[in-house]
């Protein structure tokens, strides 16, 4: 018995069964500038996990790379909005950037920009996790057990001196008081 082929082949979907791939990237970035102060905010797409960071000319990141952007905040944002928007590829003169998040640490991500041109530079900007209510509530039990635990150490000194306290005032009635 021959066996065609085609009768193992599933049949064609309908138009209502196809469902369109979108791509989803892991992470939705976008940054303000605000009275010059650089807010980077970045949202982990799978575990909703909120970063943030703010930048301005006292910041230890534009203390030390605020020179590759020639200490204009304007242009650090400038470049951060192509990236985030994608249109960074626009950019001539021989020149290209590139950018990238990775995991710095549980509470932190860093962000790295690199830029090729005649003067190139690569830069690292570190941005923590924002704490959520949960995270605050965590962080204020910690700060009430550290709390408790000095105020215990406090109150078993003081009762200690008073201990010994007492105990000088009871010898003194004792050495006062033996001759009556």
């Amino acid at each position: 018995m021959d066996v065609d082929q085609g009768d193992f082949l599933s049949p064609e979907p309908s138009p209502e069964m196809i469902i369109k791939a979108e791509k989803v990237s892991k992470y939705t970035s976008s940054c303000s500038l605000i009275n010059g102060i650089l807010e980077i905010k970045v949202i982990d797409n799978t575990t909703n996990v909120v970063y943030i960071k703010h930048i301005d000319n006292s910041s230890p990141f534009w203390i030390e790379d605020g020179k590759f952007f020639q200490n204009n905040i304007k242009k650090l944002y400038d470049i951060l909005t192509m990236c985030f928007n994608g249109t960074y590829q626009d950019i001539t003169l021989a020149s290209g950037i590139d950018w990238s998040f990775e995991i710095a640490s549980n509470d932190m991500i860093r962000m790295k920009i690199y830029y090729e041109g005649i003067f190139g530079f690569n830069v690292s900007i570190k941005i923590p996790k924002e704490n959520t209510e949960v995270d605050k509530l965590r962080n204020v039990i910690i700060d009430l057990k550290s709390e408790i635990e000095l105020l215990q150490k406090k109150y078993a000194d003081l009762n200690d001196n008073y201990n010994k306290r007492l105990t000088d005032i009871e010898k003194w009635l004792e050495i006062r008081l033996k001759p009556l």
